[in-house]
């Protein structure tokens, strides 16, 4: 006991010596009182090289008279996007306040936010019909959809090629990255596919017009 109680207040001891070189080491001419060319000893980090900004004394982000950013309240509120909250449960009285008038509106707040973007799954169902005359007639396939039993749709294909193109995201990122954002669960193969396949798309288009699509 005796032993271990020993090893602890040296354990502290060493920490607390650490602790005040790092501090020692830390120090430079940029944030202590020290001459410039402490800078150079080893294990010594330089201070950060002044900005023409820090020397004419402007403030780190928005500079006066500047554009802004704030957040305007707008009148352009798509159809389905305004909530209306009325208070529920029961008043003091005992009444029930799904009951109660209406008095208008008391405040508004407006909230910028991204909806939730779930990949959804779509059927398309091809139907034939038959003319009086006997001629048989089936719906064609919607463009875009190709001749599989199950396919990726072009909008996910994008995705994939905004993160890969534009973000240079590895492939097997981006795979995980489209399942957890959206539920759909592309494979590093058919992702690695897309952007040629979108390119020889684009060319085919010149002389198809019907755009394809992929397979997973």
């Amino acid at each position: 006991m005796a032993e271990n109680a020993t090893l602890k207040a040296e354990v502290a001891q060493l920490r607390e010596r650490v602790a005040k070189l790092e501090r020692l080491v830390s120090r430079n001419s940029g944030n202590s009182g020290m001459p410039p060319s402490v800078d150079d000893l080893p294990g010594r980090r330089r201070p950060m090289e002044r900005t023409s900004d820090d020397i004419a004394g402007r403030r780190p982000g928005k500079q006066p008279g500047a554009d802004g950013k704030a957040l305007a309240w707008s009148n352009e509120v798509a159809e389905g996007d305004t909530v209306e909250h009325f208070p529920d449960g029961p008043c003091q009285c005992g009444a029930d306040l799904g009951q109660a008038a209406d008095l208008g509106v008391t405040a508004r707040h407006q909230q910028i936010e991204i909806p939730l973007v779930v990949a959804r799954r779509f059927e398309h169902r091809l139907h034939s019909v038959a003319c009086r005359c006997g001629a048989l007639h089936t719906a064609p396939r919607p463009v875009g959809v190709p001749a599989v039993p199950v396919s990726l749709g072009v909008n996910l294909q994008a995705w994939c090629v905004y993160l890969l193109v534009v973000h240079a995201i590895p492939v097997h990122r981006v795979s995980e990255l489209v399942a957890s954002l959206t539920g759909a669960q592309p494979s590093p193969g058919f992702v690695h596919s897309v952007p040629g396949a979108a390119q020889g798309c684009g060319r085919g288009q010149r002389a198809h017009p019907p755009a394809r699509s992929f397979p997973q």
